[in-house]
């Protein structure tokens, strides 16, 4: 019986990369002296689990920035200054969509933030 393995999009290849490049690397962002803290355990699986959503719809998508905030949240930010898409996970996740030609809008939730992602930033 031959199995099959899932490819994954290259866009998910690369960002899992920096994630976790980001991990392995996370204690550089601790500096007790200036109240930085790098991202717990939690923080980086729920940013993984996210990923994951996003990579199982089986689309091509903008491959999207990842930046550790001085309070410990992992920031996936998708676009550009134009029409942006940041999704900050605390672990939980918190949304905010700016677009030049409507309203921003913001949220909580994964559900909302995938919604936007394959609405603005499929390619």
């Amino acid at each position: 019986m031959k199995v099959l393995e899932k490819l994954s999009p290259e866009w998910f290849d690369l960002t899992s990369k920096k994630l976790d490049h980001l991990e392995a690397t996370k204690d550089d962002y601790n500096d007790p002296e200036e109240g930085d803290q790098a991202p717990t355990k939690e923080v980086f699986q729920v940013v993984r689990d996210f990923l994951g959503v996003l990579r199982d719809k089986n689309e091509k998508l903008e491959e999207p920035n990842l930046f550790i905030s001085p309070n410990g949240h992992i920031v996936v930010v998708f676009g550009t200054k134009k029409r942006s898409l940041d999704i900050r996970f605390t672990p939980e996740a918190h949304y905010y969509f700016k677009d030049s030609s409507e309203a921003p809008s913001s949220g909580k939730g994964v559900e909302g933030a995938v919604e936007l992602a394959f609405k603005y930033f499929r390619i």
